[in-house]
């Protein structure tokens, strides 16, 4: 099982920061600590979390200080300074009006 903590390189391969929805949806499952959807597989043992998606390496949360941290991270790269949640209902709104 290959593995890494390094967050910003995971995301950086694993993550479309295009796809709001795909976002989101990690930011819910590391926020939960449990798979709510089936686009991120997630096992949490103990403080540990370990995420992945599909066959792809797994990025491994070695506390609870380390989920906060991801946490942080995504709502800097992907909140647009509004964070995550609120920067995909402004995505939906606008996927909503082109349609």
């Amino acid at each position: 099982m290959s593995s890494t903590n390094n967050i910003k390189k995971w995301l950086a391969d694993y993550v479309d920061e295009e796809e709001y929805g795909q976002v989101l949806s990690l930011y819910e499952v590391v926020q939960e600590g449990e798979p709510i959807n089936d686009f991120w597989e997630i096992t949490v043992d103990g403080d540990k979390m370990f995420i992945r998606l599909g066959d792809g390496e797994w990025l491994t949360l070695l506390s609870n200080s380390a989920v906060e941290t991801f946490i942080d991270i995504m709502d800097q790269t992907y909140g647009g300074g509004m964070g995550v949640e609120a920067w995909a209902a402004s995505e939906r709104a606008i996927d909503n009006d082109k349609s």
